[in-house]
């Protein structure tokens, strides 16, 4: 059953609302300027129960339409999966699987951030259990440059430099600092 929002809520109230709405054990997640292979929710599924996971995200391949290039989200293990999640998320939101339990126990998404929400979640799950990624890409994006408005990125830079912020140690701000200064000029790059 799909779900229509009468008025448009915005991204992060959809995801709780969609969430919300779901009797399954295990979500995951997709976009509609993604592809995922037909094989990804079973990999997913299977490397998730194999490993003890509450949360897993795979590689994926950035298609851009305009400049015909591509680009591609790199693989990090565990252990470095667990020291750069303060900073930034270490897979792209739509590759993502995780439990449904786990998600409630966190408190799901925060409505607060309207971008970023993704991270910030991560962020909260990281302290739950274990978290990894597949060395696949299993989703393919479909990147325009007009995607991300200059507003909304932004709005993009100031929520992850806040969520830098607070899952950060103190002797860790320089990087929040670094982070946040090269998203901002990654973010405006043509």
């Amino acid at each position: 059953k799909g779900i229509n929002n009468s008025l448009n809520v915005g991204l992060t109230q959809s995801l709780i609302l969609g969430v919300n709405s779901s009797s399954a054990e295990y979500l995951a997640r997709i976009d509609a300027d993604e592809y995922a292979k037909p094989s990804r929710l079973h990999k997913q599924y299977l490397f998730m129960k194999s490993n003890n996971l509450i949360l897993c995200g795979s590689q994926c391949l950035n298609l851009y339409k305009i400049e015909k290039k591509v680009t591609k989200w790199r693989y990090f293990e565990d252990k470095l999966i667990k020291k750069i999640i303060p900073f930034r998320s270490p897979f792209p939101h739509g590759s993502t699987m995780y439990e449904k339990k786990i998600y409630k126990l966190v408190g799901g998404y925060n409505s607060n951030f309207r971008t970023s929400q993704d991270f910030e979640l991560w962020n909260r799950f990281i302290k739950k259990g274990k978290v990894s990624m597949i060395n696949e890409n299993l989703i393919y994006r479909y990147i325009a440059i007009d995607s991300i408005t200059s507003r909304k990125r932004f709005k993009q830079f100031l929520d992850t430099t806040k969520i830098r912020i607070q899952y950060s140690k103190i002797y860790q701000i320089p990087w929040v600092v670094f982070y946040s200064i090269l998203s901002l000029i990654i973010s405006y790059l043509p």
